[in-house]
């Protein structure tokens, strides 16, 4: 697992800093881990096998385990592992469309920018998206904010 920094002046970086238009850009890094996109990717097959899948989204979350997440992945609250906000909307990992309201739960000054997979199970409240399944949500970036 590695972390890229992506230089400002990149089309890579102007898209990822585009997306977050709410909230202002000090950095953008990649994330690379081979293991998470793996795993990524073949869940991805396996909801569009059996129909399930709906499309591919960009979404932002914020924790302050940006660390553990880039390296092991999210990982559902409530499912051997402490619920760390809650779960009004059921267990699942939360993201939103939102850069400025992931960044209220980041407590520091890094985000995640994801690639979510909704699938038919995923929830859907406003501008929140609850993925229960956390194979189908990838940390794709680290922004500093």
């Amino acid at each position: 697992m590695s972390l890229h920094r992506i230089t400002a002046n990149s089309d890579e970086y102007l898209r990822v800093n585009s997306a977050c238009a709410s909230i202002t850009v000090r950095g953008v890094f990649r994330v690379d881990n081979a293991n998470l996109k793996a795993g990524y990717d073949c869940a991805l097959t396996k909801e569009k096998f059996n129909s399930k899948y709906i499309q591919s989204i960009t979404t932002f979350h914020g924790t302050p385990a940006v660390d553990s997440t880039v390296r092991e992945g999210f990982r559902v609250g409530g499912v051997g592992v402490p619920i760390g906000i809650g779960a009004r909307h059921g267990q699942g990992v939360y993201s939103t469309t939102m850069p400025s309201f992931a960044a209220r739960f980041a407590r520091g000054r890094r985000l995640l920018m994801c690639d979510l997979c909704v699938t038919n199970r995923t929830r859907i409240v406003g501008h929140i998206h609850v993925q229960p399944d956390s194979a189908l949500i990838l940390p794709a970036y680290v922004m500093e904010t």
